[in-house]
């Protein structure tokens, strides 16, 4: 197998976002890298008329630069209490869990 694809559809939701992302792209990466065999990790946008096709390391990238490293975003979702402290939380445990399939974040930040 030569490259892991997932869909982003939604402009409201980063890879980092949700877990869902993390398992099926991480589960699947990580599989075929263990039977010794290798593969690039693609997310394909569909949230506009034209596809866009970025490597996983881009788009944590920008989604580090958006979310988690701005804090108008953080502090947006503060006020929101236990919905914003779970997305908070949920954002930064995808973010570091995707490492293993990505590799130390060598996405410029």
């Amino acid at each position: 197998m030569e490259v892991v694809a997932q869909e982003r559809d939604n402009v409201e939701y980063e890879v980092t976002d949700l877990d869902h992302y993390y398992e099926f792209m991480g589960g699947l990466t990580s599989s075929i890298r263990s039977l010794g065999g290798s593969c690039s990790v693609r997310v394909v946008d569909s949230t506009e008329d034209e596809l866009y096709v970025e490597g996983l390391e881009d788009v944590i990238g920008r989604a580090v630069r958006c979310r988690i490293l701005n804090p108008r975003w953080l502090y947006g979702c503060w006020p929101m209490i236990i919905t914003g402290q779970r997305t908070s939380r949920t954002v930064w445990s995808t973010s570091w869990a995707s490492q293993p399939q990505q590799g130390p974040w060598r996405t410029g930040i």
